[in-house]
């Protein structure tokens, strides 16, 4: 019986692996698609600043301008390589660059407007895939929010790491494993049962308080 509940673990575990396979692929995909864009975008925005002065507007010292503030000399682009938290911080802040008005006039003046359009985009499928859009709405809706996930994600795996080497080494064939495997894995078969047993004593809520009429409503006594 033990070991049945264990393998009933096991495959909601692995239900959750190929969940976190298939993020891990979505992550991949977002970074991708953000870093191409910055390329893209670094590509356009190099263009429109090597114009000669015509005399037109915007001027390409606008373009110009814009290109320090958003790839400043020595680094360039290499923020787009740096650890996803890294890259978000350094991103962030240049998207916040291309909001303003200033930005704005070069992106438009320049034909710039589907180059932004589409790095927008990546930036908003790169903050989804990694979570950061979602810490960033946890931490304005309340003060001192902090996110354990990465914490979490981490001894969950050590966890799932050890039964599942638990559980491989229960063999028919070899006298003795299963009921090895079966000693080892009780402590965490009883967790799992206590966990179930708590949701099941939870007491119900209280019904809502009726606020009673006051003095003198119709229908009072």
């Amino acid at each position: 019986m033990e070991l049945q509940g264990f393998r009933e673990l096991r495959a909601s575990a692995q239900a959750e692996q190929r969940h976190s396979a298939a993020t891990e692929a979505e992550r991949s995909a977002a970074n991708t698609d953000s870093d191409d864009r910055w390329r893209a975008f670094e590509q356009w925005n190099a263009g429109a600043a090597g114009l000669d002065d015509d005399g037109e507007t915007p001027s390409p010292s606008e373009a110009r301008w814009l290109y320090a503030q958003l790839f400043p000399a020595p680094d360039g682009l290499r923020f787009i390589t740096r650890r996803p938290r890294l890259q978000w911080a350094a991103m962030v802040q240049r998207m916040k660059t291309l909001e303003e008005e200033r930005a704005q006039a070069v992106i438009e003046g320049f034909g710039g407007s589907r180059h932004h359009r589409q790095l927008v985009a990546a930036h908003a499928r790169f903050g989804d895939a990694y979570g950061f859009t979602t810490v960033a709405l946890a931490k304005e809706g309340g003060r001192g929010q902090t996110d354990g996930r990465p914490q979490w994600s981490a001894a969950r795996d050590a966890l799932r790491s050890l039964i599942q080497k638990i559980e491989s080494h229960a063999d028919p064939e070899i006298p003795g494993s299963e009921a090895l495997a079966a000693f080892l894995l009780a402590p965490y078969v009883e967790m799992v049962d206590e966990l179930a047993r708590s949701r099941r004593r939870a007491p119900a809520r209280k019904p809502e308080a009726v606020p009673a009429p006051p003095t003198g409503a119709v229908g009072t006594p």
